[in-house]
């Protein structure tokens, strides 16, 4: 079955629930239910096997600032959290280099090791829920043995999905160039001699 697909049949039956697309899930708990399901559907079907080796990171609360879906392997070296945006959406994908002193018997005490996040937000357009379920799918997969594995995934999904997370209003990769990098503008730099 292809994300397509998937997704096709997924909004097929969330269509037909009350309240749906659940912008209102921050005060009703149906429809924070629904999303609940919906964005946990989501992630266990694009990770599939992988599903297993991810645990919740928190509980998540009826309020517009909780994460829906907030999901970390056991060993903390893969964490992802997608939001539920009211229009539109983003995403991002974060590395960081782990604690000096780390071991993995030193993680119930803390200490971390080399890690990435990939932060997404999104609502429930077919396109948007399409590349949400194909970033799950390759970041779960993807083998990321240093950080820059990580930073050139991130690269990837930029320039495969910015497109799809443009708004009529706002551009979150604006800044990007067609390869997925970074580039600066004369605002970002600092006048200062």
């Amino acid at each position: 079955m292809t994300p397509s697909s998937y997704i096709d049949l997924l909004l097929r039956k969330y269509r037909q629930a009350p309240q749906f697309p659940f912008d209102d899930w921050a005060q009703d708990p149906v429809s924070f239910y629904a999303l609940i399901n919906l964005w946990d559907e989501v992630f266990r079907t694009a990770a599939g096997e992988r599903a297993s080796d991810y645990v919740a990171m928190q509980d998540v609360r009826m309020d517009e600032f909780s994460p829906l879906c907030d999901v970390v392997t056991a060993g903390r070296d893969r964490h992802v959290t997608i939001r539920h945006a009211q229009e539109g959406g983003g995403f991002l994908l974060v590395s960081k280099a782990g604690d000096p002193d780390f071991r993995p018997e030193n993680i119930s005490v803390g200490a971390l090791p080399d890690r990435s996040w990939l932060d997404v937000s999104s609502d429930l357009d077919r396109e948007r829920l399409c590349a949400v379920f194909e970033m799950v799918r390759d970041y779960v997969r993807t083998p990321l043995p240093a950080l820059g594995q990580a930073e050139e995934l991130e690269r990837g999904f930029i320039i495969r999905h910015r497109a799809v997370f443009r708004t009529t209003t706002d551009d979150p990769f604006e800044g990007y160039d067609s390869e997925g990098r970074y580039v600066a503008s004369p605002d970002d730099e600092d006048d200062t001699p």
